[in-house]
């Protein structure tokens, strides 16, 4: 569980991990390397 005081300023992104749902949470305006994300869960990655 978190708790976020200002949760306006971050944004949520989920995804499929086997039978889990993953969820990150990261400030606004921030941009995510998924290729990099999926590299470091051993996801297999597809272009």
């Amino acid at each position: 569980m978190s708790y976020y005081e200002n949760f306006s300023q971050y944004e949520t992104t989920s995804f499929m991990l086997d039978s889990f749902v993953c969820s990150m949470t990261y400030p606004k305006g921030m941009r995510l390397n998924m290729k990099a994300i999926k590299k470091g869960l051993n996801i297999p990655i597809q272009i």
